[in-house]
Order: structure tokens, then C-alpha cells, then sequence
């Protein structure tokens, strides 16, 4: 104004990384630190100077902040984010946690079955398993006599697999749990399905 030169629209918004002058949402441009300079950082509605001057603020739409305020929000609600984020962090590693706790439930108590369970839930094959996948593993133990699933696991200890592999001549023959056997029985069967109900939910037809 005073010397002629060419100041553009684009020039004065980013005056001071755009903390001087905003647009309106009517196209008009706003001096932001004018308020704070001339009235002090807070509007009073006590005041009829102060008044007047916040309704040309509402009369053109503009949410009046000072410029430091500003900032301080931001960082405000920055802060807040990573705290909402850590929280969530920390919820996720709780329920880790919890599920680390969870004990196992088995279908035998026998010392040989314990033994060998032992021996191949914490070998190298198996001892990255989660509690999940070790729980699977009990789950279909359980479909067949003690027996059964004792050999099951030496088989599994002396091929050092990774996995059980369920015997052939037995899955179609009867001989599972779900038929009396020496070793088993469906009573046996559905106590092992009402105890893995109790501890995990549900039917237990899954492992969650």
C-alpha cells in the first residue's frame, strides 16, 4: 500500500509459515494476531467491546484461536494420539499376555502321556508353537484312546516332525474316541469337550 509493491494473495498467507493470515470461508482474509494484539488472548463476553468483536468474527465464520494456542493444541492433540496409541499397544500386549497364561488342558494325566508331551511340546520342533496351536494339537489327541495317542507322539519325537500325524488304519475303523475302546470311551471324549468348553468358551469345536 505504501510503496507499490505487489503483494499477492499466496505472499501474505504464507507470511510466518501462514501464523500471521488465514482465509475465511467467504474468500476474505484474516489477520489472526490482530485480536490477541489488540484485545489480549481470550474474548470476554463481559466486555461490549469484546462482544462486538466476536460477532464479526461469527458474522464472517471465523473460529478464533490465537496462533500460539494453536500450536499448543496441535502438540496437545498430537500427544494425545500417541497416548491413545500406546494404550492400544498396551491393550494388545495385556491380551498376549493372557493368552500366554492360559493353561493347557489335556485329554490325559497319565505320567507316560505327560512325559512324552513334555518331551515333544518344548523339542526343537515344537517350542515356537503358540498355546493355540499347542491346544490344537491336545484337541486331536483327544479324538483317540491314550494309547493311540501316546503313539501318536513317539512317532512324532522319533521322526522329529513338526506336526501329529493321525494314524490311517485307525480314522475309519472306529477306533477313536467317539466307540468304546479299551483305552477310551464317548463319556471320556465328551468330558475333555465340556472341560476345553469351560476354559476357552464355546463348544470348543475351534481353537481361537
Amino acid at each position: 500500500m505504501h510503496i507499490g509493491e505487489e503483494v499477492t494473495e499466496n505472499d501474505l498467507l504464507s507470511i510466518d509459515y501462514g501464523q500471521q493470515f488465514e482465509k475465511t470461508p467467504d474468500g476474505k482474509i484474516s489477520c489472526t494476531g490482530f485480536i490477541n494484539f489488540q484485545y489480549g488472548e481470550t474474548l470476554s463476553e463481559k466486555s461490549p467491546v469484546h462482544r462486538k468483536v466476536q460477532a464479526i468474527l461469527d458474522k464472517n465464520k471465523i473460529d478464533y484461536t490465537h496462533p500460539q494456542n494453536r500450536v499448543f493444541n496441535t502438540l496437545q492433540d498430537k500427544e494425545e494420539e500417541e497416548e491413545e496409541e500406546k494404550e492400544e499397544e498396551k491393550a494388545k500386549e495385556e491380551e498376549k499376555d493372557k493368552r500366554k497364561k492360559i493353561e493347557l488342558v489335556f485329554p490325559y494325566n497319565s505320567t507316560e502321556f505327560m512325559q512324552l508331551w513334555e518331551a515333544m511340546a518344548y523339542g526343537p520342533k515344537w517350542k515356537k508353537k503358540t498355546k493355540t496351536a499347542l491346544q490344537a494339537s491336545l484337541k486331536i489327541l483327544s479324538r483317540y484312546p491314550e494309547r493311540v495317542a501316546i503313539d501318536m507322539m513317539e512317532k512324532c519325537i522319533a521322526g522329529n516332525w513338526q506336526g501329529l500325524v493321525e494314524p490311517k488304519n485307525l480314522q475309519n475303523n472306529g477306533n477313536r474316541n467317539t466307540g468304546k475302546t479299551e483305552y477310551g470311551s464317548p463319556e471320556r471324549a465328551a468330558e475333555y469337550e465340556r472341560l476345553f468348553a469351560e476354559r476357552y468358551g464355546g463348544g470348543g469345536s475351534t481353537v481361537g
